[in-house]
């Protein structure tokens, strides 16, 4: 009962950053011309994935996404004009209090000043935040990627002010339709699921018996995550187990996927992975199960973790997340604007290595995977870091990006 209550609390949280996050599927990528320039090495994959190769696979593509990066990829300067303006439209979690803060930090950084219309999540106040926007007719506006029908009206007003319009997290591709740029797209969303997949793969060694909970019924954007895990599970370990529990909002906000987890090990005590939609989920079911003598040593993988996740794995129950550099988010936001408004191109990072993974391009929303910038990187114990930090992506992110941004103008 602890480690449900526990769970369900921050779950209240979570469930208001994911409706933040999940949009429209009718997102259309449109192409830009100037690549970011890339930063990782090549490295070439079995082309067999049966059996044996398919945990090869599986590893080359761990190996590649192990690595720490160190250039943010946009070379290109920018200016920034006097008296620069900028409104975030912020969801009610904790995590957009994190881009919050990066942004407060950059635009201060570049003598601008940013305004914050924090809203609640609803389809209303989502909307109203949009709308307060358009009154305030900012240089740039920015927000998570709420639906597209809460403030469709909005962007047409957005795009006749001449306004950016920078989000993230919207099924699609890096540049939707009434939209400057969308900076996680739904091909990350896909990308991380099967990297989670073979990082699972590699590390059973082609005997994993995995149970995965996730939630791509009610948001868009796990759905596609999810497909991308199942669909590489079966291309680099077809005889892999895989027990798909899917989550409910009302399952979530209870606490209840903790007893489904329970229940899922009571019936097969072999299961040896977790795999979660999100990091959240996480929070206090290796608790829970330790409390009913389940999943001794059983350890999970999730995605988009906070710093309740670090700890997690620098104490040895979580082996791995996804990270999400919300800093680092906000700063590359500030410079896509930056590049809007100077009549730039917005920059597509070169494709990384080992990105093309099973059933990505035949996958409706799955565009553009890693593209927009953004580092991707496995976190372990090795290279969590401090747990009780923010991951940043890469480390001095925000000197290079300044060294860019050209102010007097």
């Amino acid at each position: 009962m602890r480690g449900q209550f526990k769970t369900s609390f921050a779950c209240v949280a979570a469930v208001s950053m994911l409706l933040a996050a999940c949009g429209s599927d009718d997102a259309a990528p449109v192409s830009t011309d100037a690549p970011v320039a890339s930063t990782a090495e090549p490295i070439d994959a079995p082309e067999d994935t049966a059996g044996g190769d398919g945990v090869a696979a599986a590893q080359a593509r761990v190996d590649e996404f192990s690595k720490t990066l160190t250039e943010i990829g946009v070379t290109e300067p920018v200016a920034v004009p006097a008296d620069l303006e900028v409104f975030y439209a912020q969801c009610p979690v904790p995590v957009c209090e994190q881009i919050a803060q990066g942004l407060q930090k950059a635009v201060d950084a570049v003598g601008g000043t940013l305004t914050i219309q924090a809203y609640d999540g609803s389809p209303e106040g989502t909307q109203a935040a949009f709308q307060a926007g358009v009154q305030a007719a900012p240089d740039i506006f920015m927000s998570s990627g709420n639906p597209v029908e809460w403030y469709e009206q909005e962007l047409v007003e957005f795009e006749a002010l001449g306004i950016p319009v920078v989000q993230w997290s919207i099924p699609g591709g890096l540049v939707p339709d009434g939209m400057t740029a969308n900076l996680i797209t739904g091909g990350d969303y896909y990308f991380q699921g099967a990297l989670i997949a073979d990082w699972i793969v590699a590390e059973t060694g082609g005997e994993a018996n995995v149970l995965a909970m996730n939630m791509g019924g009610t948001f868009p954007v796990l759905g596609l995550e999810q497909q991308g895990f199942e669909n590489q599970m079966a291309e680099v370990c077809p005889d892999c187990k895989l027990n798909v529990q899917e989550i409910s909002l009302d399952q979530l906000l209870a606490g209840e996927h903790i007893s489904v987890a329970i229940s899922e090990f009571q019936k097969d005590p072999e299961i040896n992975y977790i795999f979660t939609g999100f990091g959240d989920m996480l929070i206090g079911l290796h608790e829970a199960l330790a409390d009913n003598g389940l999943a001794e040593g059983v350890p999970s993988a999730s995605q988009a973790g906070t710093t309740a996740n670090y700890q997690l794995i620098a104490d040895g129950k979580q082996a791995i997340d996804i990270g999400l550099p919300s800093e680092f988010l906000a700063y590359r936001a500030l410079d896509a604007g930056l590049r809007a408004l100077a009549g730039q191109d917005i920059g597509r990072a070169d494709p990384r290595p080992l990105t093309d993974v099973a059933g990505a391009s035949d996958t409706p929303g799955a565009e553009d995977i890693l593209i927009a910038g953004l580092p991707m990187q496995i976190l372990t114990a090795d290279t969590v870091g401090d747990p009780t930090t923010p991951w940043p992506g890469i480390e001095g992110f925000q000197d290079q990006f300044l060294a860019l941004w050209e102010t007097g103008s």
